[in-house]
């Protein structure tokens, strides 16, 4: 057997979730005592992984990876991803913390243990985590160097800490991986949290229209937001305007959630889907509903 050909089968069917002819694929590997059946494994389980409908079917090849390759950090790793994959945040966190001492120097371990504190809430514990992670690499601008601090950034920001996370989103300016259309918003919201939305503006100005911006909808609100906060009511109607075309129902939502709305209340006018007359209708929400008319 070919350890390349049988990867790249392996690969093949995990792209058209045809799992199980992966699996029975792995069990022939394992029958014929091909010496990279660990590698298959490992493989194989991390790809499986990544598909949220077969996560108890991975659940049981991990385990019996992990009692043909008791010793094996990643089939471990991949066990505790699948408990936090899968809800049971108990058992991910006491095997997370059980791998911290076997693998002190993992920085995906330790990354793992971040992310787990800060699904349940513990936005200390999980900056502390990063900051141990960070301590171990050894390659200060690799990609998960600069992951970890973009997680740590956020953390910061959730624990309101938002100084020390403006600092931490200022660093990531210096990584190749920076992509500002990724991380301006987020910089944004710390500002306007601090009362500084001149300088959030700037910073969402910035990106507008860039294709990389993860959550538009939350974009064009907190640019309205800080377009009010700095006397830019035109360019506040402009925004609205363009984001009723793209989201009529949403937008208004989100700015709803926003200490910007006086009375607001759901309208069938404002939640149509119609919004030929977009900008009137921006004009005659603000109008109506803001403590900026």
């Amino acid at each position: 057997m070919d350890k390349n050909e049988d990867i790249f089968r392996l690969e093949y069917y995990c792209e058209l979730d045809q799992f199980d002819e992966a699996i029975k694929l792995l069990d022939e590997l394992i029958e014929n005592k091909c010496d990279y059946v660990e590698e298959a494994f490992v493989f194989l389980v991390s790809r499986m992984n990544e598909n949220h409908l077969v996560h108890e079917k991975v659940y049981q090849l991990i385990k019996k990876g992990l009692m043909l390759f008791p010793d094996n950090m990643m089939l471990k790793l991949e066990m505790c991803l699948n408990f936090q994959i899968r809800g049971f945040q108990k058992e991910a966190m006491a095997l997370c913390r059980q791998l911290t001492k076997e693998y002190p120097f993992s920085l995906e371990l330790w990354y793992l243990q971040s992310e787990l504190y800060q699904d349940c809430g513990d936005y200390e514990n999980a900056i502390d985590s990063i900051n141990y992670a960070i301590s171990c690499s050894i390659d200060d601008a690799s990609e998960l160097t600069y992951q970890l601090i973009f997680s740590k950034a956020q953390c910061l920001f959730k624990n309101a800490s938002y100084y020390q996370a403006i600092g931490c989103f200022i660093e990531l300016m210096s990584y190749k991986e920076f992509v500002k259309a990724r991380v301006n918003p987020y910089l944004a919201e710390c500002y306007m949290r601090i009362g500084d939305y001149e300088t959030a503006f700037d910073l969402l100005n910035k990106i507008i229209g860039q294709k990389e911006i993860e959550d538009e909808i939350a974009f064009y609100g907190d640019l309205i937001y800080c377009c009010l906060h700095t006397g830019r009511q035109i360019v506040a109607i402009d925004l609205l305007a363009d984001a009723l075309k793209l989201y009529p129902n949403k937008i208004l939502d989100y700015i709803s959630s926003l200490n910007l709305i006086k009375n607001y209340q759901t309208e069938t006018e404002f939640q149509t889907e119609n919004c030929i007359n977009s900008g009137e209708l921006a004009r005659k929400f603000f109008l109506n509903n803001t403590h900026y008319n």
